[in-house]
């Protein structure tokens, strides 16, 4: 499996303003990024708990959940959130080579820099990466872009773990 995913063709995309964005890309995952996305995307295709509040930091950045400033205690995101982010359309896609596009966002990690996400004592030295999960496919015939959702990971001691959640377009 890391080496199908790590084979694959990457690139960006690009965001609006009131979201991340997203300059193009084009590199592989380090392995320990690809390690800890192939046991989130498991964790979460099985709906280990346990994992997933492992896997995650204290809070998560989400736009689409209620929170103040968009942050979401990970339980919190686990127990309500999680149901409407990862249906089984968004869960069968999280481990296709061909659907995943994974990128640096340390442009964004400003976005990130609370106590309980990226400390701000630590916010210089922080390093962000996301993976793109391509939902919708696009469709030149309806001009469609597509869908893809965003899926953030910052380098912690405990290796990289899951930080935030963002939809593109």
């Amino acid at each position: 499996m890391v080496a199908l995913l790590s084979s694959m063709v990457l690139g960006g995309a690009t965001g609006r303003s009131e979201s991340p964005s997203f300059p193009p890309t084009a590199r592989a995952p380090s392995p320990e990024l690809l390690w800890a996305w192939q046991a989130f995307a498991k964790a979460v295709q099985t709906n280990d708990r346990p994992a997933l509040y492992r896997l995650s930091t204290a809070c998560i950045q989400c736009a689409d959940c209620t929170g103040p400033s968009g942050r979401v205690p990970a339980t919190t995101f686990w127990r309500k959130d999680a149901r409407l982010i990862f249906t089984p359309h968004t869960k069968a896609r999280l481990l296709l080579s061909g659907k995943l596009v994974f990128g640096n966002n340390d442009h964004n990690k400003g976005l990130f820099v609370d106590p309980c996400v990226i400390p701000a004592a630590q916010a210089e030295a922080a390093h962000v990466e996301e993976v793109l999960v391509l939902v919708l496919d696009i469709d030149p015939s309806t001009k469609s872009q597509g869908l893809q959702k965003s899926f953030n990971f910052v380098k912690t001691a405990r290796g990289y773990q899951f930080c935030g959640y963002y939809t593109i377009p």
